[in-house]
């Protein structure tokens, strides 16, 4: 198995535990974490493990995930992998749903850069600011 696709399987199973200093430690030092939009309480720039961590917090105390369908789109001989990601829960106790794409770029044992990919527009009005 393809250590993209290793990282990627322990990404999500951490997202499932709510485990986000262990998830804050898939990531490398020098990370980015793209998640696009201005409008969305989460949209910006985020840079390091430090900021790695504060993203993954704000989005376990703000967002309570009840139902996430994830499906990985893998090319194993790459440092890469996409998850198609299909999810329902609560953003501040209003029910939401929502589909979106993850690219997770790996070097060595690491996750290096993470890229959100969503309808802006939607991800505004679900989660705003």
């Amino acid at each position: 198995m393809a250590k993209a696709r290793k990282i990627t399987e322990t990404f999500w199973g951490l997202i499932d535990q709510a485990d986000y200093d262990a998830l804050g430690a898939l990531f490398a030092p020098e990370c980015e974490i793209l998640y696009p939009g201005k409008a969305s309480a989460f949209a910006g720039t985020y840079k390091g493990k430090a900021g790695a961590e504060l993203l993954f917090k704000k989005l376990f105390v703000e967002v309570t995930r009840t139902a996430t369908d994830v499906e990985l789109l893998i090319n194993d001989d790459k440092d890469n992998c996409i998850s198609a990601v299909s999810e329902s829960g609560l953003y501040k106790g209003k029910p939401y749903t929502l589909k979106w794409l993850l690219l997770l770029v790996t070097k060595g044992d690491f996750v290096v850069k993470a890229e959100i990919f969503t309808d802006t527009e939607q991800t505004a009005a679900i989660f705003p600011k």
